[in-house]
């Protein structure tokens, strides 16, 4: 299925799952999502294909400064419980 295919059937799928839904709220983020899904297979249509297959999840790489604070963090989590116990075999 090319990308056009795929983004018109999720933006089928969201019509369909706001014609079963009885919360207004969901009815109105559900036809939103359907336009947006239109909107992205039109921008495709415009593209030439080059045979990548479907989008099924788009996957965003983890900024290295988080991984870093994290492992700062860990870090310093670590000296503490080496310290504490340093301090409790005096």
């Amino acid at each position: 299925m090319s990308s056009v295919a795929y983004y018109r059937a999720e933006a089928a799928r969201c019509r369909e799952l706001a014609a079963k839904s009885q919360d207004a709220d969901a009815i109105k983020r559900w036809l939103q999502m359907s336009s947006e899904y239109e909107l992205l297979a039109e921008s495709m249509g415009a593209l030439p294909q080059v045979g990548e297959p479907s989008p099924q999840v788009q996957r965003m790489p983890m900024q290295q400064q988080e991984i870093q604070q994290q492992q700062a963090q860990a870090g310093e989590a670590d000296n503490e419980a080496d310290n504490n116990e340093a301090n409790h075999k005096e």
